[in-house]
């Protein structure tokens, strides 16, 4: 290309940015604001976000046990009616939580299965939640197995329940163990 066509277009380009500069600082709505203010709303007012305090559920708890004793029942409690935030709802039996040496509650989970491939892991929870289950999988202590479980619940009961309905539906062998949270697993190590 020709030095003097480069030079032509350099300078068409510098006069249509130059252009593009002045143009808006020279039109007539710069010089007066007033047209921005028609163009935002007014600040609307803050709806009342008040709410009365709910009040606490007091449930007795058993006797201090140790959590790794599964031979241990829960007992049960009947309960007609449960008042909660002045309202009254009906109750059948609770299992009371068993409460570990430190007074903490028992919270117990289902370990469905143990796999070596994640994919197949997330697999068996995808179909566990589609069967209405809380399931999650966690990596195992040891970095390369993946755990599957369903729960946690403070009623064992009801997990114990379930676990011939999984191991009949998935054909694994799913047991009953305390729950940990990952980061209890992790400050073990």
């Amino acid at each position: 290309m020709d030095d003097g066509i480069k030079r032509k277009l350099v300078g068409a380009g510098a006069l249509v940015i130059a252009g593009l500069l002045v143009i808006p600082l020279i039109s007539p709505q710069t010089q007066n604001a007033q047209h921005l203010q028609l163009s935002v709303p007014e600040m609307p007012e803050a709806p009342d976000m008040t709410m009365s305090t709910p009040t606490a559920l007091n449930i007795e708890v058993s006797d201090l046990i140790n959590p790794q004793q599964a031979a241990v029942e829960p007992k049960s409690v009947v309960i007609d009616e449960v008042v909660i935030d002045d309202e009254v709802v009906p109750a059948s039996s609770f299992n009371l939580p068993e409460k570990t040496n430190t007074g903490q509650a028992v919270t117990w989970q289902i370990q469905v299965a143990s796999f070596a491939q994640a994919a197949n892991a997330v697999k068996l929870r995808d179909k566990l939640r589609e069967a209405g289950m809380q399931a999650y999988e966690q990596l195992a202590q040891d970095g390369v197995h993946t755990r599957v479980f369903v729960g946690p619940s403070f009623q064992k009961s009801e997990l114990e329940q379930l676990v011939p309905q999984i191991a009949k539906a998935h054909k694994v062998k799913p047991q009953i163990v305390p729950f940990q949270p990952k980061a209890v697993l992790n400050s073990a190590d």
